[in-house]
Formats: structure tokens, sequence, C-alpha cells
């Protein structure tokens, strides 16, 4: 973001609301993935009468939200936290006496 018009901070905070939006969009698939094959398992684990494989699709099911939420969360902080860091190292190189030559 490096100019200050309220044109260029809007399409600004959206494109990183676009971004972070993404990465939550990217956590939820991975989420729909890992219970769609927890769910599957199950039937076959039934039909093959194997019970270790029905109780890890069950036991898997209860910490797959929680695990993929946190997951979701560090990844988001993460990158907000990078973001803000590169516009406060900007704004220094901008303003520092270094930067201006003298």
């Amino acid at each position: 973001m490096t100019e200050l018009s309220p044109r260029s901070r809007a399409r600004w905070a959206i494109r990183e609301g676009a971004v972070i939006g993404g990465i939550l969009g990217f956590w939820l698939v991975v989420y729909l993935v890992l219970n769609i094959v927890t769910w599957l398992l199950e039937p076959l684990a039934l039909t093959l009468n194997f019970e270790p494989l029905f109780r890890l699709a069950r036991e898997t099911q209860q910490f797959i939200l929680p695990l993929v939420l946190q997951a979701a969360t560090a990844n988001v902080a993460l990158y907000t936290l990078v973001r803000v860091g590169m516009l406060i190292i900007d704004h220094w190189r901008k303003t520092s006496p270094q930067a201006q030559g003298a």
C-alpha cells in the first residue's frame, strides 16, 4: 500500500481480504476432504468387519474440525503479521533519514 488515496486503500483492503478469504477457503476444503474420507471409511470398516479402522474413522472425525480451525487461524495470523511487518519496513525506508540521503 504505497499510495494514500481512499481508492487505493480500498483496493488494497479488498485484495488483502481476498487473500485471507482464500486461505480460509483452502482450509475449509481441507476439512471437507478429510471429513468425507473419514465418512467413507466407516461403511468400509463395517463391511470388512475391521473394528480398528472403524474406531479410527470415528475418533478422527472428533478432532478434524479443531485441528483445521487452529491451522487456519495460525495461517491467517502469520500472514497478517508478515504483511504488517512489510508495511512497517516500507514506511521506515521511505521516512528514514538514510533513505533520503542525509
